[in-house]
């Protein structure tokens, strides 16, 4: 909400200026009411451009991270335990590998680094639009996560 009014302020700012350089100008009241029309076209056109460059990236950030639930929560669903307000993966049983493959130390120290970059990676996303949903100037902007989507936690 915040950003549309301050969008709303920009327009009639920039619709103020050009009646008033135009009235400076010497420019007859047509002319100025011309002008501050073609202003206001203008800046509301760009205005608009920049609300849904920015709505458009919080959709997709959304969808990210949304992708990001769903497969790690399908990946590693035999070694995810469900709560009310997070989920944890078990790395014990989420790497169900052969002791006797080679390497497999740095295979699985590999996989844990993986899953640990992924699920911060998540959890920040997750929890800053749930912020920046909360406030009154980015709500309206904001695609939020939804209800389902929980903090990913992992235990070994």
């Amino acid at each position: 909400m915040g950003m549309i009014l301050l969008g709303i302020v920009v327009i009639l700012i920039v619709a103020t200026i050009v009646y008033l350089f135009s009235r400076w100008d010497g420019c007859d009241n047509e002319d100025s009411l011309m002008g501050a029309g073609m202003g206001t076209i203008i800046s509301g056109v760009i205005v608009g451009l920049i609300l849904v460059v920015s709505i458009g990236g919080s959709y997709s950030s959304y969808v990210d991270i949304r992708t990001k639930y769903d497969a790690t929560i399908t990946q590693y669903k035999q070694a995810v335990t469900m709560y009310k307000g997070h989920a944890t993966i078990d790395v014990k049983k989420a790497a169900l590998t052969d002791l006797k493959y080679q390497g497999y130390q740095e295979n699985m120290a590999s996989f844990i680094k993986n899953l640990r970059r992924e699920v911060t990676n998540y959890n920040k996303e997750l929890i800053s639009k749930r912020v920046l949903k909360k406030n009154w100037f980015f709500s309206w902007v904001i695609t939020a996560p939804d209800d389902d989507m929980k903090i990913l936690n992992m235990s070994d």
